[in-house]
């Protein structure tokens, strides 16, 4: 019998020049990844809300979205990271970035 292994989490945060950045476009990309990419469970792409409640401190340091996923167990994630849909999606992020990602 193989191990059990548990679901994986990757959250990226970003920061994207808003006067670029077409949401429409990236829930375009998004979408097509959820509905191709093997393993990937749930794919959620944020704008930064500071003022979200009343007593959430700001720690975003200039990050101004953030993209969270959820993968069936590790080598999903893999799959995911070289897919042609993520690259697709990576590609247009690094496109409206103000600041390179590490």
């Amino acid at each position: 019998a193989s191990p059990k292994t548990s679901s994986v989490h990757h959250v990226v945060l970003f920061k994207l020049d808003k006067s670029k950045t077409d949401m429409a476009k990236i829930r375009q990309l998004t979408d097509n990844c959820i509905r191709v990419i093997p393993g990937l469970i749930e794919l959620h792409f944020g704008e930064e809300n500071p003022k979200i409640f009343d007593s959430k401190l700001d720690r975003a340091n200039g990050t101004t979205h953030v993209l969270i996923s959820r993968y069936i167990n590790p080598e999903a994630l893999k799959i995911y990271t070289t897919h042609p849909e993520h690259i697709k999606l990576v590609k247009y992020l690094r496109s409206v970035a103000t600041a390179p990602d590490r």
